[in-house]
């Protein structure tokens, strides 16, 4: 258990630090798979809810901190999305590619419009028609992508077995 928490830390890390500088050169227009929230997802969907919510709120403050956003939204939003996808993911169906797709496009629409909301409600500069057909769906569709291919990449790197194997 301490080896997985060590290793969820050190990608943890990886993830936030390089995450601009890796996923700048996969930018279509202004879009680009959100890293963070995917590895939130897949630790949401593969461990306990200690886990999942802890590693949310972790890369989120770190999300907050490095970035010029307000402090705790992130925090917030991460932590949010660790506790509902564990609180639900026995009754998601997530050993098929089409079902992870549908789940990564699902949740990073839930999650990105309570960004959103929360944005609104402190900052008042949102125009959420903008948000909504700029910025989640095509971001949300993005993620869902790219979750095929980098949930088989976690997997082997935190389980080292493969995502789409058989029972």
């Amino acid at each position: 258990m301490k080896k997985k928490i060590t290793i969820i830390l050190v990608l943890i890390l990886v993830i936030v630090l390089q995450s601009s500088n890796v996923i700048d050169r996969l930018k279509i227009g202004n879009i680009k798979p959100n890293l963070i929230m995917l590895f939130i997802i897949y630790i949401s969907l593969t461990t306990n809810i200690l886990t999942s919510e802890t590693t949310g709120f972790f890369v989120g403050f770190l999300e907050d901190i490095l970035s010029q956003s307000l402090i705790g939204v992130n925090a917030l939003t991460k932590t949010l999305l660790a506790f509902f996808l564990n609180h639900f993911k026995t009754r998601l169906f997530t050993e098929k590619i089409i079902s992870v797709f549908f789940v990564v496009f699902l949740t990073t629409i839930v999650t990105k419009l309570f960004y959103f909301l929360l944005i609104l409600l402190f900052v008042n500069k949102v125009n959420f028609y903008h948000a909504i057909l700029k910025i989640i769906i095509p971001e949300a569709f993005y993620n869902a992508l790219f979750s095929i291919v980098v949930f088989p990449l976690f997997r082997l790197i935190l389980e080292r077995k493969r995502l789409w194997q058989k029972p």
